[in-house]
């Protein structure tokens, strides 16, 4: 064998070695304690990891959805830790579009949603959308 066929039969090996079984959705979601736990330590390193960034977190609902009331408004589902600091809140922002994927959610429930993480006065999922395995 020469050089060359060592080196691709190296990268085969290792691009074989990293493919593992793909993980959902829900098993990578940051638990939303989590996200609490790392913006307690540092506002400003969690403002830079995922402002403007797409994160999927999963928590729990303690009451049901804020209904958007037309196509122009928006709706509202507050995510936290069940038993943990009803300080902190993840608000999560969703369109009239997706309010019948939202409208299934009901209080005292865990559900995980996907959305665009800002922190502008407080921390916030922009166009959420629930997410299902």
């Amino acid at each position: 064998m020469n050089i060359r066929n060592y080196i691709l039969f190296f990268v085969f090996i290792f691009a074989i070695a990293g493919c593992g079984s793909p993980k959902t959705a829900t098993e990578t979601a940051i638990p939303v304690g989590e996200l609490r736990a790392e913006y307690l330590q540092s506002k400003d390193a969690t403002k830079a990891k995922y402002s403007g960034k797409t994160i999927i977190v999963k928590g729990w609902v303690g009451s049901s959805p804020l209904m958007p009331k037309g196509p122009t408004e928006t709706g509202y589902l507050s995510l936290s830790q069940k038993g943990g600091d009803l300080m902190f809140m993840l608000s999560c922002q969703f369109s009239d579009a997706d309010k019948a994927a939202f409208a299934k959610i009901t209080a005292d429930s865990i559900v995980t949603v996907s959305g665009v993480f800002e922190d502008d006065m407080s921390v916030a999922l922009k166009s959420c959308k629930v997410v299902t395995e």
